[in-house]
């Protein structure tokens, strides 16, 4: 297992339909560019890219729900229930 497996911090975004990737690490932007710079930059295979790309997009997905889910709450207690 290298580095880039063992650290869960470490997320990849699609930016756009153009597979423009961003890199970042604790938020911060480390890396951006296409599919095989970032494939190139992190030294690893693509299944364990793509892995990390799905993880990343579930998560994020995850999160919108989240946030509407606290929003939908929040209207109804404005609202009076």
């Amino acid at each position: 297992m290298n580095n880039f497996q063992k650290e869960n911090l470490m997320k990849i975004e699609l930016k756009n339909k153009l597979s423009h990737f961003i890199v970042t690490k604790k938020g911060d932007v480390v890396f951006s560019g296409s599919y095989y710079a970032v494939l190139d930059y992190l030294q690893v295979d693509e299944r364990t890219l793509n892995n990390k790309i799905s993880l990343t997009q579930r998560e994020e997905a995850d999160y919108l729900k989240f946030e509407e889910s606290i929003a939908k709450k929040n209207r109804k207690s404005r609202n009076g229930k």
